[in-house]
């Protein structure tokens, strides 16, 4: 049923608009780094399942037909019968490496999060981009029709001398560039829609339209404190180190194990038949204890190998934590800036568009120069592009910053 849901999601996203969260839906349903991740959960599954099965009894059958025979006599000797075997103490071996097994389960878990975390950031950028230049393809021909009208508005002027020759000659100009600019804005378009499908794990559509419906728009921004304390203990990364400390102390247990003695029950019950069909039947039973009194120092050795792994382990815990500090610090900061320039930007944007509107007016009636309404016609356009690419740039950040937090979202 879940396949099915995504194969609708695509369909319908093939022929309406795709939202961010039918994008995301797919790739994490096929992106192949995922999808390893998520089979290396189900083997780190049974290997804890395997691991748990050395606490139960072992159960051996066994059977064999013996011919021997003189220059006289043949005899045929056969014989079957079955083993029970039970560890009853080897040091807590098996215990410990149950829980190691445990914690490398809830580790493949934590790997899978952090495989998330790099796919849903790569999207987002992606995604930013692609809607970006499908934004700015719209733009671009709002830009290219007030450079027709421009350039209409000269060429009606120019021959009654209102206009000199080379004001006609730049508004053409200007009018051609934003027509190659339009056809560039396309071809960024397709590119960025390209490379958005590549990270999604499916076919660029070729003859299909391909739109993106959403927005930049992002929920309020809590203070860095508030984050901090939120995020930063639960991060997949510092998460995924405290596991490899834990396992590092499983196998150091599982080491020390080598100090102690092993007990074993085990019980037996033998048929065994000749040729004369006698049958002897066979059934014995005991306790087994075995210590390793010497063993070439291999088990002290041991033990001191897996505590230097442990060390590196609570050092590369306590590097980690400070990095995704400052990775948070960062990106707060970076998204934080590009928040208040989208402030700015759009404030500026409504101020170049009304006094391009004026002195358009004004230059109209006499009252400007030329210089005046081109500067104030090129500042609206820097303007309205400017605060797209910021618009976009606040996207990016944030899902730098959703990285930096651990968050899914």
């Amino acid at each position: 049923m879940k396949f099915l849901g995504l194969i609708i999601i695509f369909i319908s996203s093939s022929v309406n608009a795709m939202t961010w969260k039918e994008a995301l839906s797919i790739a994490l349903s096929r992106n192949e780094d995922i999808l390893i991740k998520k089979e290396s959960i189900k083997k780190a599954i049974f290997t804890h399942k395997k691991a748990k099965g050395g606490h139960l009894p072992t159960l051996t059958g066994s059977s064999s037909v013996t011919r021997s025979g003189t220059e006289t006599t043949n005899s045929t000797t056969t014989s079957y019968g079955a083993t029970l075997g039970l560890d009853l103490y080897s040091g807590f071996k098996t215990y410990h490496t149950v829980e190691q097994a445990r914690v490398l389960k809830e580790q493949s878990v934590t790997s899978l999060s952090q495989g998330k975390l790099i796919l849903i950031n790569n999207l987002r950028e992606s995604f930013a981009s692609a809607l970006y230049a499908q934004k700015y393809v719209k733009l671009s021909r709002k830009i290219l029709k007030r450079k027709r009208e421009n350039f209409d508005f000269f060429r009606l002027r120019y021959p009654n001398g209102l206009e000199p020759r080379w004001a006609l000659t730049k508004s053409k100009a200007e009018w051609k560039e934003a027509k190659w600019e339009v056809e560039k804005a396309f071809s960024n378009k397709e590119l960025a829609l390209r490379k958005l499908y590549l990270r999604m794990g499916l076919e660029y559509p070729v003859r299909k339209a391909v739109t993106l419906k959403g927005n930049f728009e992002l929920p309020p921004l809590a203070t860095f404190k508030e984050l901090e304390k939120k995020h930063l203990p639960n991060h997949p990364d510092l998460l995924y180190q405290n596991q490899d400390i834990l396992v590092k102390e499983k196998e150091i247990s599982k080491k020390k194990a080598g100090y102690q003695p092993t007990i074993s029950l085990s019980s037996s019950y033998t048929i065994s038949r000749t040729n004369s069909l006698d049958e002897t039947k066979t059934w014995s039973s005991g306790v087994s204890l075995s210590w390793p009194l010497f063993s070439g120092l291999q088990t002290v050795h041991g033990v001191s190998e897996k505590k230097a792994d442990l060390i590196v382990s609570r050092l590369n815990r306590i590097k980690k934590k400070r990095s995704l500090f400052h990775d948070l610090k960062k990106a707060y900061q970076d998204h934080k800036k590009a928040r208040e320039q989208t402030t700015y930007t759009r404030a500026n944007l409504q101020s170049a568009r009304e006094r391009a509107l004026v002195i358009q007016k004004e230059y109209s009636a006499g009252l400007k120069t030329y210089l005046d309404w081109e500067s104030s016609q090129n500042n609206w356009t820097r303007m309205e592009i400017g605060h797209l690419q910021a618009l976009q740039n606040t996207w990016v950040t944030y899902g730098l910053l959703q990285k930096a937090m651990g968050g899914l979202q």
